[in-house]
């Protein structure tokens, strides 16, 4: 079970009993540390004691709907001797050694006693006063903290709750651990008897934040993973560790996840709740009325890893006056159903039916579910925890792998998923349970770079000129996309309060239509809705728009997926068209079953470079009627009997370190990337992707290229082309590469084809085509087409 279950406990403590409030602002860290370590032992037996200023809104809510009493302390010294003498007695650590603190807070929630600097040991202090004996002393015994904390991983470990941890992300004996700490919220580990650390995570220096550098210890990295491997998987992380993605990998890898951030987590958990934990609406495939000609675009905005929503209100968001006239859909962690009833409680009867809450990042906590091992384990319990959170939609980061959205969806039980992986794509895992990839992660950033988002979006010029660019992208994945499909716009929390404002002003623009906002939930139960019974067309994703390649000339073999979501076997029967040429094929596809339209041939020569095919599929759930494009590429002497189309991509959808977007109405979908505009543009790499599976053997890639401006010297090179093994295991090296020179174009202004053949290595390589501009002329870039070569 995961650690919420284990941390989880009723109150024990009379809810008539005055809470007391005291504001810690004024302590310094030592004296905080210990006053947060004291609130955990206190708060063990009920919400006793909340540190913050007596105007915190959560005080006045849980007055009103949970009948909590509260009165003021502002003395330190009679907090402590109204409290104090729950601790068994101190425990006493040198502050030079930052490790011997935190080992101090592990063993003071495993025996009950104060951590304590020796400064505060005088009895003129409100500590020393109390007369509490010295338990365990640890002036003296550690060397550094490395030092201490193997003591700790062998003496004290044993004794406390090994599902919970708190990474303390601050500097370390000259390491800097993290740049968002400490992050002390020492009560919730206390309370828990969990263990606290403070390490780098990483032994080289590595960028963080900003790009300024965390960790570059080889002892603390290492002593950081022997940490990870004494905790019990799956273990609760709070706090933080730096860089993000580093270190949500590596606690990944040892099977724990992050649920970090925030104060009084020992006093929110001990309110008493009894109403029941429903969301205002709920949407299931069984009461939903699918959207068949509208596309669904569900706005999202998350801090679902960590309590720095909820705590403060979504950033002030929930106050927003605009809430509740658009569907604004709420990350949050399922956790809650658990942890913080009285709080989700709240939040479900101050809800609108436009306010849908969904679980992120992952579930129930952040973690990657491509490096997980106890996978089925976290995916069991986050559906548990979902079901009891009343909560039918959760989404993914860092799952890419088909097996690991399959066995997640298994596992978890969710109606829907989401990922925050690369371009917007519909799946389903399996049967019935669809999945989008998002392809506005952080819309905010791209849409006013260089600028903070939130500080541009304070200026009204600024923020309508990050909204045209956003409804843009969304009417650019409409056209990647037939409808229905699920258009996600995921939105980052920080320092914002407008939320539902700037959605409501995102909706306003948008072609009613064509579009709708919506609830996630109702929005994939209409997914799963349409696809009951029906054998879906897989172009590299359900309802893309199909885009096919030919080689002229070369019998070329497209490819068509196809996804069963019929109960009994189907015979699909597959008719394609390209003006006078005519192919056909049929496939029966098993219940649930994923498999390709093998025997669609395409064999073209001369005509137009770009036609479009009629595509009908035929079976007992009736016909689908499709139009392909297809593109002809040059074979320009290619040695083949025959070949397979691998894909095509636009340039816009792949990735790129440099560049921009360019209006080309002969492009495809009307759209290319081109090279920076404007002198002194650095050389980069316009465009990287499309990270795909292709068979082993002898490969093409064909780049359509446009030189924008003329070049004096015919022989300097324009750009190089390449062909890279990227993925999870891929060497990164390119297999082939093609510099460009001025000269083999054949005209400015004009598309041209380029190709590469490359001896593909198979999986679980992943192809990477790549065009690295080389900052001398103008360049374009329509698309990318691979080809397996026979």
């Amino acid at each position: 079970m995961l650690a919420c279950l284990v941390l989880a406990a009723s109150s024990t403590g009379a809810v008539g009993d005055p809470a007391v409030v005291f504001d810690p602002a004024a302590l310094g860290y030592e004296l905080r540390c210990t006053v947060e370590a004291l609130q955990g032992l206190v708060n063990r037996t009920g919400p006793r004691l909340f540190l913050g200023t007596p105007d915190d809104p959560w005080l006045d809510i849980y007055a009103e709907r949970n009948g909590i009493v509260y009165e003021t302390e502002t003395d330190l010294a009679a907090l402590f001797r109204r409290f104090g003498g729950e601790a068994r007695g101190l425990v006493v650590y040198d502050p030079e050694v930052d490790g011997g603190r935190y080992v101090a807070a592990t063993i003071a929630g495993a025996e009950g006693l104060l951590p304590v600097a020796p400064e505060f040991l005088s009895e003129a202090s409100p500590i020393g006063a109390l007369g509490l004996p010295t338990v365990r002393d640890l002036r003296g015994q550690f060397a550094d903290s490395v030092a201490a904390y193997d003591w700790a991983i062998a003496e004290v470990f044993p004794e406390c709750n090994r599902h919970l941890g708190l990474a303390v992300d601050a500097t370390c004996e000259g390491i800097v651990t993290g740049l968002c700490g400490p992050l002390a919220g020492l009560d919730w580990s206390v309370q828990n008897r969990g263990v606290v650390f403070n390490l780098g995570v990483c032994p080289e220096p590595m960028p963080s934040y900003g790009d300024t550098k965390v960790g570059g210890s080889p002892e603390q990295a290492a002593c950081y993973r022997r940490i990870l491997a004494a905790l019990e998987a799956p273990a609760q992380i709070n706090g933080y560790g730096e860089p993000e993605d580093y270190w949500c990998k590596l606690i990944s890898e040892y099977g724990h996840y992050s649920f970090h951030y925030g104060y009084n987590w020992s006093f929110h958990s001990k309110v008493p709740e009894t109403r029941p934990l429903k969301q205002r609406v709920s949407y299931t495939p069984e009461n939903v009325t699918p959207e068949t000609d509208r596309y669904a675009v569900c706005f999202m905005t998350s801090e679902g890893d960590t309590m720095k929503g909820p705590l403060p209100f979504f950033m002030g968001s929930w106050f927003d006056t605009e809430r509740g006239k658009v569907p604004v859909n709420w990350g949050i962690n399922p956790l809650m159903a658990d942890l913080f009833p009285a709080m989700l409680s709240y939040y479900y009867d101050t809800a609108t039916e436009q306010d849908c809450f969904f679980a992120g990042c992952s579930g129930a906590g952040y973690a990657y579910p491509d490096y997980m091992p106890n996978l089925e384990q976290f995916a069991s319990v986050t559906g548990e925890m979902c079901r009891k959170a009343d909560i039918s939609c959760v989404d993914l980061w860092m799952a890419a792998k088909d097996d690991v959205r399959r066995r997640y969806a298994e596992a978890s039980g969710a109606m829907g998923l989401s990922a925050n992986v690369g371009r917007a794509r519909f799946t389903m895992p399996i049967p019935g349970v669809p999945m989008i990839d998002h392809g506005l992660m952080y819309w905010q950033t791209t849409a006013t770079a260089p600028e903070t988002w939130f500080k541009a979006f304070a200026d009204d010029t600024k923020r309508a000129k990050a909204i045209d660019w956003l409804v843009g992208r969304i009417e650019d994945i409409a056209r990647h996309h037939e409808a229905p499909f699920v258009i996600l716009v995921y939105g980052d929390l920080h320092s914002y309060a407008h939320h539902a404002t700037c959605y409501r002003e995102v909706a306003d623009q948008l072609d009613p239509a064509r579009f709708r906002p919506m609830r996630l939930d109702e929005a994939m139960a209409g997914l799963a809705a349409w696809s009951k019974g029906r054998v879906l067309v897989d172009a590299g994703g359900i309802n893309e728009r199909i885009q096919w390649a030919a080689l002229e000339g070369v019998p070329t073999g497209v490819p068509l997926g196809l996804v069963s979501n019929a109960s009994e076997p189907a015979d699909a029967r597959i008719t394609a068209r390209v003006g006078q040429f005519q192919t056909r094929t049929a496939v029966n596809v098993a219940p649930g079953a994923r498999t390709s339209a093998d025997g669609l041939m395409l064999l073209l020569a001369g005509g137009p470079t770009t036609r479009e095919a009629d595509l009908t599929i035929e079976g007992p759930w009736g016909e689908d009627v499709r139009h392909p494009t297809v593109t002809l590429v040059p074979a320009n002497g290619v040695a083949a009997r025959s070949a397979s189309l691998v894909g095509v991509w636009d340039a816009v959808s792949l990735n790129h370190s440099g560049g921009m977007e360019r209006p080309e109405p002969d492009a495809l979908y009307g759209r290319a990337w081109a090279s920076p505009d404007g002198e002194g543009s650095p050389q980069s790499h316009i465009i990287c992707g499309p990270y795909v599976d292709a068979p082993a053997g002898r490969c093409l890639a064909a780049f359509r290229l446009k030189l924008l401006a003329p070049m004096n010297d015919p022989e300097a090179v324009v750009a190089t082309l390449d062909v890279n093994p990227g993925g999870y295991e891929g060497t990164g090296k390119p297999l082939g590469t093609r510099p460009l020179r001025a000269r083999e174009f054949a005209a400015v202004g004009e598309w041209q084809w380029f190709a590469i053949e490359v001896d593909w290595p198979g999986a679980p390589n992943r192809m990477e085509t790549r065009v690295y501009w080389a900052a001398k002329a103008g360049l374009a870039v329509d698309r990318v087409a691979a080809f397996a070569l026979e």
